[in-house]
């Protein structure tokens, strides 16, 4: 009986040669490693944003200028995200608050200007801060804090 080769002779020859050795085997297209390189760029700006962008954290506040006095008011369920060091900016000036106290201001002990500006509550708290402001009322958020992207995703606080 005679030996039979398991490999065709003409496949073998091709194989040995070296220009087909040499030649790149193409599993993908370039164009399909440039998304590819696209989406890995963007992950890892993303991340890099993530961890040092900051987003400010604000609470929504009514305030009252009169007579060189500001009267910030603040919804009583929003007092508790209010911490130390907290800030206000108006004009390009910060003003710190310390502290908006527990003394409660029932609706109808408020101006009808600061209700409007917000509504929806029952409840204010105030803390007043010397100013040299034009009088008048004014809503602006109070800075609460600030919180890294990374932290919302990750929970962090």
């Amino acid at each position: 009986m005679e030996k039979k080769d398991l490999f065709r002779k003409k496949n073998m020859e091709k194989a040995s040669t070296q220009q087909v050795l040499d030649d790149n085997i193409h599993v993908t297209c370039i164009s399909a490693w440039f998304i590819v390189a696209a989406g890995a760029f963007l992950l890892i700006a993303l991340i890099i944003w993530g961890f040092i962008y900051k987003i400010n954290e604000t609470v929504p506040t009514a305030v009252q200028c009169q007579d060189n006095v500001l009267s910030i008011y603040i919804r009583d369920t929003d007092v508790v995200s209010v911490r130390s060091g907290s800030f206000i900016t108006i004009d390009d000036k910060d003003y710190k608050l310390d502290d908006f106290g527990d003394r409660v201001y029932m609706e109808e002990n408020v101006p009808d200007e600061i209700r409007h500006i917000l509504p929806d509550s029952d409840c204010y708290r105030m803390v007043t801060i010397p100013c040299e402001l034009d009088d008048g009322y004014y809503k602006i958020p109070l800075n609460v804090g600030t919180i890294r992207p990374l932290e919302l995703l990750i929970g962090g606080d």
